[in-house]
């Protein structure tokens, strides 16, 4: 018998979403340089990034977690501002700009609590997706050279190396776009999207060693019919768990009865997709959720568990927009946060019962409340300053 993930509810979302909790199974006083601190970046708070009804961003720095309302309204603004990763109490994003941005840039909050430009990567138009493994290597893909990995220096922002992929497989031969990059040691694993296109009917991983070259693709089959959608966090998150196991999520198909999505298994110490372990954490959950049976925000915690936010059953409003539009927007992309052990997950309804919140879900004991709303912008995202991820 193939071990499974095991869970715990967290019952709040209205909506008809849970939070899920899976298991794996497996100076001195008198030292003169304390004269510089005031003048030190901050290392710890909270970065909040709304989008107005005109399409900006609005930028906010808060030194302590909100409770009650928090105001966006007086943040700064920005064309837009889209964190990819943190690292070293710094937000990588795509370059701020009116079109599509043509760099990468690194953010740091300065000792007044303002976000300035500490560094740019120069890249193709509309660079993808950057990821940070630690203050020596982060990898993105450049549009420009799709069959590459490009690694850099994230402290000094400095290109160190590209890593040709073209040997990866891609159905139909088209160009590649990476979604997200997984780090294991030395190894990186990037799921590959269609594009527009959208037309890839398994889910299929890119291996690289960032110190040497492509290592090979592994997939994930699935009907032959329907399309796998990739599974996007809007960070990334831990994906090990303390054996080593790398889990990467997908996101299924969401037309008709469709794919459940799955989280898939990488074994420590292999480089293939185990085939025999299969988890779909919202059939799982309620095996009768034959419409939109899918899940966001995959995160690994300690004790070999982890934390996803789970469809527990398919609400009327969900249906009723896949039919009219064809599309799911119930699901917000806006991304969890962990603070000291509890992990905050963003709850954003439009209509007569709007919500711009976040929730918070402590996994000791699987309860959950209302941490603060939003006002002053819709919710992008929160950062924490103080993780790496």
């Amino acid at each position: 018998m193939i071990s499974k993930m095991k869970y715990n509810l967290a019952n709040f979302l209205s909506i008809g979403l849970t939070a899920l909790l899976l298991s794996l199974s497996s100076c001195s006083d008198d030292d003169d340089s304390s004269m510089d601190a005031s003048l030190e970046n901050k290392t710890s708070g909270f970065v909040i990034v709304g989008n107005t009804a005109s399409g900006t961003a609005r930028v906010k720095y808060t030194e302590e977690l909100p409770t009650g309302t928090f105001d966006l309204s007086d943040g700064a603004d920005f064309p837009g501002f889209d964190p990819r990763t943190i690292y070293d109490h710094a937000l990588f994003v795509r370059t701020p700009s009116p079109g599509q941005s043509s760099s990468f840039s690194k953010y740091v909050v300065n000792n007044t609590g303002e976000l300035v430009e500490a560094g740019r990567i120069p890249t193709g138009l509309g660079p993808f997706r950057i990821m940070v493994r630690d203050a020596q290597v982060g990898v993105f893909q450049d549009p420009d050279r799709p069959s590459q990995i490009t690694v850099f220096n994230p402290t000094s922002l400095v290109i160190t190396s590209t890593i040709n992929m073209s040997d990866g497989f891609v159905p139909g031969g088209i160009n590649p776009r990476y979604t997200q990059f997984y780090f294991r040691g030395n190894d990186v694993f990037a799921p590959i999207d269609a594009g527009a296109n959208r037309e890839f009917t398994s889910f299929i991983l890119h291996q690289a060693n960032i110190t040497n070259s492509f290592v090979e693709d592994t997939q994930r089959e699935g009907n032959g019919e329907n399309i796998i959608s990739n599974f996007y966090n809007y960070l990334h998150h831990n994906n090990l768990d303390n054996a080593g196991n790398l889990y990467i999520p997908d996101g299924g198909n969401h037309e008709g009865e469709g794919i459940p999505g799955r989280i898939n298994k990488i074994p420590a110490g292999s480089n293939e997709i185990d085939p025999t372990y299969v988890f779909e954490p919202a059939r799982e959950l309620n095996p009768q959720n034959i419409f939109l049976p899918t899940f966001n925000h995959f995160y690994v915690i300690d004790n070999n568990k982890a934390i996803a936010r789970v469809n527990a059953e398919t609400p009327r409003q969900a249906i009723d927009i896949v039919q009219a539009a064809g599309d799911v927007t119930v699901f917000t992309r806006r991304d969890m946060f962990e603070h000291e052990g509890l992990f905050y997950l963003p709850v954003v309804v439009g209509g007569a019962n709007r919500q711009n919140s976040y929730y918070r879900y402590d996994p000791r004991t699987g309860t959950s409340e209302k941490a603060f709303d939003v006002t002053g912008a819709d919710i992008v995202g929160v950062f924490n300053l103080a993780n790496n991820n």
